[in-house]
């Protein structure tokens, strides 16, 4: 996999590029004028916020039907979830 397969990575760089003034200890500018520690705080705030997005709303259920596609939407977009949180977590420390 490629840091562009990261999705912890992606969401971290949109919220880095998303700065706004009065955005707690930053300032807005390229990722890679970041010092590695803003940018594990963003990795951070990534991976909460893509966890808070396991679990599928009603509205997401609802949006898949009631076929075939209702019945297994759920299972897959919680595997694909967990894919994404799985992904080698560059500048975050691991668990074990």
């Amino acid at each position: 996999m490629t840091t562009e397969d990261d999705m912890v990575e992606r969401v971290a760089m949109a919220l880095a590029a998303n700065v706004e003034e009065g955005f707690p200890r930053f300032v807005k500018q390229s990722w890679d004028q970041y010092t590695e520690l803003a940018r594990t705080a963003f990795r951070l705030r990534a991976r909460v916020a893509i966890e808070a997005m396991r679990e599928p709303t009603q509205t997401m259920l609802d949006a898949t039907g009631n076929g075939e596609c209702g019945r297994w939407a759920p299972g897959v977009w919680i595997t694909m979830v967990d894919a994404a949180l799985a992904f080698p977590r560059a500048g975050i420390e691991s668990d074990d």
